[in-house]
């Protein structure tokens, strides 16, 4: 298993930073990419829905149509119930049709916003992940890493010296 670096804090301070500018960086596009899927799957379900609502709202008007015309026609009573009843099933019928309709869209909407949320904590992740690494490893050069090189050649010059 790996351990974090927690010789150093600015060390840590660094990785940490790269992990969150990393994560940052692949957190919204994956999480687009999934949206963009997910939203592709319901405009054809609303397009397919939207259909089959047209379809019945020119049935239903092609029988309002022959209503009206029975209404100025002589026909039997028996006649128009049975074309109202076909019209109440109708309308039940459109209403059923048009719910997918407004929930897809609904659904769509509530997509984009979660987009839109990801895309923040994606660029927030980033912008701080490059901060904290920027800050963690400057800090751990000038601080730590800059005198232990100096230490080393300080002692190789001396080993040098030794030698002759």
């Amino acid at each position: 298993m790996i351990s974090p670096p927690t010789d150093s804090l600015y060390k840590f301070c660094a990785i940490v930073g790269l992990i969150m500018a990393l994560w940052g960086a692949a957190f919204p596009w994956n999480k687009s990419y999934e949206a963009k899927l997910e939203g592709a799957k319901l405009r054809a379900e609303i397009k397919a829905a939207g259909e089959k609502a047209k379809q019945l709202q020119a049935r239903r008007d092609a029988l309002t149509h022959e209503l009206d015309a029975l209404a100025s026609a002589p026909a039997s009573e028996l006649e128009k119930q049975e074309i109202r009843a076909k019209k109440r099933d109708l309308d039940i019928a459109l209403i059923e049709a048009t719910y997918p309709v407004e929930i897809g869209i609904e659904r769509i909407r509530v997509i984009e916003e979660a987009t839109t949320t990801y895309m923040r904590i994606g660029c927030t992740s980033l912008a701080l992940g490059v901060f904290f690494a920027l800050l963690g490893f400057l800090a751990w050069y000038f601080r730590i890493q800059r005198y232990i090189d100096r230490d080393i050649k300080v002692g190789r010059d001396q080993r040098e010296d030794k030698g002759n």
